[in-house]
């Protein structure tokens, strides 16, 4: 008998060929269905004009071009983030007759749903296989469920469409959020090959580029993608000079970032209230399977907990190590969130819906895993559905709530432009939303409003808004 060492604990590297794999039909039908939903709602509930920080994120950027500061244009922070290619992104819309915002949120849709397929691909439908093979049932070893793969498609579909996501769904400036979740897909999946060879290193360095220059949850990519090739050389000697050049270039990468860098985050807040941190912390990691709500989002999220550290010390994450950089990166990016949000602006911000993004990977992998142990498919399956639907349900106000908010927007833009002396333009909701009344946008949005016009900033025609009669 072999003796086992700590090495034979830690999560490793895929060594064996998936016997029950996804059907390419169904990584392929995901990803169609995916991008398709998200077409159509961009196309039902967005509008065309900046809301919220696009304006200032533009006019930060297109006032300073305009003086000769490329440099300083692109890489300058705006709100604790470097959005270096989503501001490129602006600038290539302003080379158009018409800036047509609506263009980078399909982009967004299009690299989630891209997303699935690495993902897809790495569900592995056979069971683990017992301590005593010779004991186990036929009906344990050979998976009878053909629709179970199809099962796992719709759970998928239901938390990357999720309204929980809509903040990012239909804001242009979002487009950072999904540069860092593909970069971080496509990152781990590369690196967690059986044999590192040039084409995947390469593949992985230039996806933890993509989201480095998205966001700044580009540095817990580069950070996770790290701790990845450190669990490979522990294993695996010949990576150790990957795993140098990569921390060299971790480096790099974050002492660059962090230059000039304004960051709300207070590690004394961790020292002073660590209860309500973890809180925090959990709550997030539930958001997108759970709820808004504090104290149901923080239990569901120790049970994500509980079972990652079941599948950990049970040893199921050896030959999955995709699984494991997944939820590695949804437990750093919540604490990361908890960290630099909780601390400053309380437990409503940092359980913002755009934050849901980056926890949902830590659901995906405990999925991967969790669905070849018969003791946890059905539960989590059955456990998932149900939070999921709950969430869709819970998020629906909100959903509505963000939309009339946009709306607005849209129409503030336009009487802006026929009454630029105006200092306080005051529109109704649209869409009969019972959650809010008439707001009034003070004379900052108004002056930024005619800032960004003057700088040749032209948006197209309004759209028609959807709780107007069509003529």
């Amino acid at each position: 008998m072999m003796t086992q060492t700590w090495r034979d604990f830690l999560p490793s590297p895929d060594t064996q060929l998936r016997t029950t794999p996804a059907p390419r039909f169904l990584e392929w039908g995901v990803f169609s269905i995916g991008c398709l939903a998200s077409i159509l709602l961009i196309l039902f509930f967005s509008t065309n004009v900046f809301v919220l920080d696009e304006w200032d994120s533009a006019y930060l950027l297109f006032s300073k071009l305009k003086a000769g500061l490329f440099w300083e244009a692109f890489w300058s922070p705006h709100n604790s983030h470097r959005h270096v290619l989503p501001k490129f992104g602006y600038y290539l819309l302003a080379q158009l007759p018409v800036f047509e915002l609506r263009y980078l949120l399909i982009l967004s849709q299009f690299l989630l749903w891209l997303s699935t397929l690495p993902m897809l691909r790495m569900f592995d439908f056979t069971p683990y296989p017992t301590l005593k093979p010779e004991e186990a049932s036929p009906s344990e070893t050979s998976p009878k469920q053909r629709w179970l793969p199809w099962l796992i498609g719709l759970v998928l579909c239901g938390m990357l469409l999720s309204p929980v996501h809509y903040t990012n769904q239909l804001m242009s400036l979002q487009l950072s959020f999904y540069l860092s979740w593909v970069g971080m897909i496509y990152a781990t999946y590369c690196l967690s090959q059986p044999t590192l060879t040039a084409g995947h290193l390469g593949g992985a360095i230039l996806a933890a580029l993509i989201a480095y220059l998205g966001s700044s949850a580009g540095l817990i990519v580069l950070i996770n993608t790290l701790l990845i090739l450190g669990l490979r050389a522990l294993q695996e000697p010949r990576t150790r000079w990957h795993l140098a050049g990569w921390g060299l270039g971790t480096g790099i990468a974050a002492w660059l970032y962090l230059q000039n860098y304004q960051s709300t985050a207070q590690l004394s807040f961790l020292a002073e209230q660590p209860l309500v941190f973890v809180q925090h912390t959990f709550a997030l990691l539930a958001q997108v399977v759970g709820t808004t709500y504090a104290p149901t989002a923080t239990g569901v999220g120790v049970i994500g907990f509980l079972c990652w550290v079941y599948f950990l010390v049970k040893r199921y994450f050896r030959g999955n190590l995709f699984a494991y950089g997944l939820t590695q990166f949804g437990l750093g990016s919540a604490v990361a969130v908890s960290l630099q949000n909780a601390a400053v602006m309380g437990t409503k911000t940092a359980l913002a819906s755009h934050y849901a993004l980056f926890t949902t990977c830590f659901w995906i992998g405990l999925l991967i895993i969790g669905i070849r142990i018969p003791v946890f498919r059905w539960g989590l399956l059955v456990f998932l559905s149900l939070l999921v639907l709950n969430t869709a349900y819970k998020s629906q106000w909100a959903f509505e709530r963000h939309v009339s908010n946009t709306e607005r927007g849209q129409v503030c833009y336009h009487e802006v432009l026929k009454n630029p002396e105006a200092v306080n333009v005051e529109v109704l909701p649209y869409r009969d939303c019972k959650f809010l009344g008439p707001i009034e946008y003070p004379k900052r949005t108004v002056d930024l409003i005619l800032k960004v016009r003057n700088l040749g900033i032209a948006f197209p025609p309004p759209l028609q808004l959807r709780s107007e009669q069509a003529p």
